[in-house]
């Protein structure tokens, strides 16, 4: 008798996971543009790399098991890419030039799919040559799926 009820729980939980399926997280798409900028930090104006304008780049905030996709443009005379620091992600999605993808072209885009595995604070950076020295990088917020037991009213990023 328990083999059967044990044989029923099985079916059950299997049948359970293949046509139960919880709310599917809606994919966040964001969308990157990394190009030249002129900055004077020093007194003497300097050819820099910004993404979306910005040194550092923007700070992305993603969701634990929520599916990403950041749609990265190209601006710049030679290839680029970026590589999500700390982040697992498939191998495809690792972003260092020459390794794990071809550099993103001249006036191309590269489309990275993941899904967070993990939760934290990260960041992101260029991969392709001196690129991340001259402003190509960003910090990366990933919340957890489940609320954290402690209040808090904004993250900053050192």
């Amino acid at each position: 008798m328990n083999r059967i009820i044990s044989l029923v729980y099985s079916l059950t939980l299997i049948l359970a996971l293949l046509f139960v399926h919880p709310a599917e997280a809606k994919t966040q798409v964001i969308n990157l543009t990394v190009a030249y900028k002129q900055v004077d930090f020093t007194g003497t104006p300097a050819e820099a790399i910004a993404v979306n304008n910005q040194i550092p780049g923007p700070t992305l905030h993603l969701k634990e098991g929520q599916p990403v996709i950041i749609n990265v443009t190209n601006r710049l005379s030679v290839g680029s890419s970026i590589h999500w620091h700390g982040l697992l992600v498939p191998w495809q999605m690792d972003g260092v030039s020459g390794v794990s993808q071809k550099p993103i072209v001249p006036g191309g885009v590269f489309q990275y799919r993941f899904t967070p595995h993990q939760s934290g604070s990260y960041w992101y950076h260029a991969h392709t040559g001196l690129q991340e020295q001259l402003g190509l990088y960003g910090s990366l917020i990933i919340d957890p799926k489940t609320s954290v037991p402690y209040h808090y009213n904004k993250d900053f990023v050192v």
